[in-house]
């Protein structure tokens, strides 16, 4: 197992060296920084281009690509995980039954309730109601020489999540049947609800 696994670094690393491969790495580079500018640029409207390109280039891509790259030439195995929360059909939600009090440990949360904070301890009262994952959980496996190990967490999943204490009114998100939750429509439905029916998306593409 060690040995196959040796193998494929080696030759991966080789591939690395080839002429044409940081020209590759560059435009593929590009090609990210460009879908991300387009997307996140609905929040920012009115920000300038460039700097949000700049930044969204130093700030996640690069940094992205740097780790996959490191990760794939590994001899050890690397792999993102999404909670089980967001996949699963809106009439059969495993959060809903999830005892996040007794696992808090396996979780960071971010409160939409409190401005988006993070939680650092769950109040004793209150209803802990599950929005959408915010970051995969990354593990690692190490490559022994006939198995490999047992999975470990280098970083927890980060959840959204809303909790509802005492008269607070309780805040589940709103799906249809069989349509699951993008941040995205999350956004823009809170918006359209919060200004009478005009949503994020229509807001900054009228501003356009």
């Amino acid at each position: 197992m060690r040995a196959r696994r040796a193998w494929r670094s080696e030759t991966y690393t080789a591939l690395t060296h080839l002429p044409d491969f940081v020209p590759r790495l560059k435009g593929h580079a590009e090609s990210l920084t460009t879908e991300l500018a387009e997307m996140l640029g609905l929040f920012v409207p009115h920000y300038n281009k460039y700097k949000l390109r700049a930044t969204i280039r130093g700030s996640i891509v690069d940094p992205a690509l740097s780790l996959a790259q490191k990760t794939n030439l590994s001899i050890d195995i690397f792999d993102i995980q999404w909670t089980e929360f967001s996949t699963a059909h809106p009439q059969r939600q495993p959060a809903k039954t999830y005892p996040f009090r007794e696992r808090f440990d396996n979780f960071e949360m971010i409160n939409l309730m409190a401005a988006g904070k993070k939680i650092k301890t769950l109040p004793p009262t209150g209803d802990v109601d599950y929005v959408l994952d915010i970051m995969p959980k990354f593990v690692m496996r190490t490559t022994k020489a006939d198995v490999y190990g047992e999975a470990k967490v280098l970083k927890k999943p980060k959840l959204l999540v809303a909790i509802s204490i005492d008269d607070q009114p309780r805040m589940l998100p709103i799906k249809s049947s069989g349509e699951e939750e993008t941040l995205l429509g999350f956004l823009d439905r809170t918006v359209r609800d919060r200004e009478g029916g005009r949503g994020l998306l229509s807001r900054n593409i009228g501003k356009r």
